[in-house]
């Protein structure tokens, strides 16, 4: 894979979380998961890419509320359990990352 570092997309990442929140929130189960492998991929490219505004802190920290509130409706009584279950794994990703 390439540098994260180097990576132009990075200019375009809050149009990617905020595309992955809205695909993750949707009423198609289908588009959820979607949404939701979305922003596990997300987590996992970008976790390690530096804030340039605050030394010391990695870009993604600035969308915990987005990926939260991505997340959230994941684990409401009447979701399936494969999106709970994915769900479930950007957790796991983005604990992982070191992000929190």
């Amino acid at each position: 894979l390439r540098d994260p570092k180097n990576d132009l997309l990075v200019l375009h990442l809050s149009d990617l979380i905020r595309m992955a929140f809205m695909a993750a929130t949707d009423h198609s189960n289908q588009l959820r998961m979607a949404g939701l492998q979305t922003l596990e991929d997300i987590i996992k490219k970008f976790a390690a890419v530096p804030e340039p505004e605050f030394p010391g802190h990695v870009i993604l920290e600035q969308y915990q509320a987005n990926v939260g509130a991505a997340l959230r409706p994941a684990f409401s009584q009447d979701t399936p359990s494969d999106i709970t279950a994915k769900a479930c794994q950007v957790c796991s990703a983005w604990i992982g990352s070191g992000v929190v």
